[in-house]
């Protein structure tokens, strides 16, 4: 029901107005993102990648981004670190990805930054100081992003900001920790993409992304208050 019924299905126009931004039931509904993302040569690449057995998230991530502003900068374990840190993600574009329509954006090397991995990949989004309102290690609110400004994570990091145009067919796979964004869509035309996770079945794995139906961040017991 997002979609411009005027103009070709395939074109992927929005309403005027419209934006879906988030959509994970798409996944749920859909029988052929568990093939596209799950089976085949993803974990078929994971298992050489790793060296071992592996397990993947139960939960997809289903972007649907319309005109406007990307996703700020951010660490992907500050939302799911609860398990291993051995986590890598895979961003998918559904469909060709030009410069106009955005894209995923990564800042190299920023993996084995050591403020970043001290401090920042240690907060949970899910987790807060109760011990010190209004401050501290966590608090309530905290979203999770890095910055809202991408141009002064760079300069702040002194890292590049590395993207490309896309094809349908291709993924992008990073660790947890490395910085990354979503660019701006200019178009009037939604970007498709999933973010899936894979892990080694033998390690941990977050509670929140498991499951027949994982809780997300809305479970009973998710949100957790620490003395700190």
């Amino acid at each position: 029901g997002a979609l411009d019924p005027a103009a070709p299905l395939m074109d992927g126009v929005l309403k005027p107005g419209v934006n879906p931004v988030f959509r994970p039931e798409l996944a749920r509904r859909n029988p052929h993102i568990p093939g596209l993302l799950y089976d085949g040569p993803l974990m078929a690449f994971f298992g050489r990648f790793l060296g071992q057995p592996v397990r993947h998230y139960d939960y997809t991530w289903v972007r649907c981004v319309g005109r406007g502003s990307g996703t700020p900068p951010h660490y992907d374990i500050v939302y799911m670190g609860r398990g291993t840190w051995n986590l890598w993600t895979v961003w998918t574009p559904m469909g060709d990805v030009p410069w106009e329509l955005g894209g995923l954006m990564v800042m190299p090397g920023t993996h084995k930054h050591e403020r970043l991995l001290n401090a920042y990949a240690k907060r949970d989004v899910d987790t807060y100081c109760v011990s010190r309102p209004g401050g501290g290690w966590n608090t309530p609110g905290f979203d999770g992003w890095l910055s809202h400004d991408a141009a002064g994570v760079q300069r702040g990091l002194k890292a590049p900001w590395l993207s490309t145009e896309y094809r349908a067919g291709d993924v992008v796979v990073f660790s947890t920790v490395l910085v990354h964004a979503g660019l701006d869509n200019h178009t009037n035309r939604v970007r498709l993409s999933t973010d899936s996770r894979y892990q080694p079945a033998s390690e941990p794995a977050d509670e929140r992304w498991i499951g027949p139906n994982p809780p997300g961040h809305a479970g009973a017991g998710i949100k957790r208050a620490l003395i700190c």
